[in-house]
């Protein structure tokens, strides 16, 4: 994932993601990058962009899929991640080892 120093003039940051409401499992992230003087979207427009993105994934399944609002500088992009939904909060969670 990008950092905002790797970013360079970054007026405002979001990320949300998109999981599954019966296991967490994070099923989409979707970051928005506004420069210095650009126009940033409101969080209801992120949140439905990044349904709208992650809608086929839901439909085809039949996951239940909610939008969740996370600060992308919290994230680790080594680690890996899901929802808790009764907390609704971003975990770390562990890899499974590699074989």
């Amino acid at each position: 994932m990008a950092n905002q120093e790797a970013i360079g003039d970054v007026e405002r940051w979001s990320m949300v993601v998109v999981y599954d409401e019966s296991t967490g499992t994070v099923v989409h992230t979707h970051q928005v990058v506004t420069s210095r003087g650009g126009a940033h979207p409101d969080d209801a427009a992120i949140e439905r962009e990044a349904l709208e993105l992650a809608g086929h994934r839901g439909s085809d399944t039949g996951q239940r899929l909610s939008p969740l609002r996370v600060d992308p500088r919290s994230i680790n992009a080594d680690s890996h991640y899901q929802v808790d939904s009764v907390k609704r909060t971003l975990v770390e969670v562990p890899r499974a080892p590699r074989r």
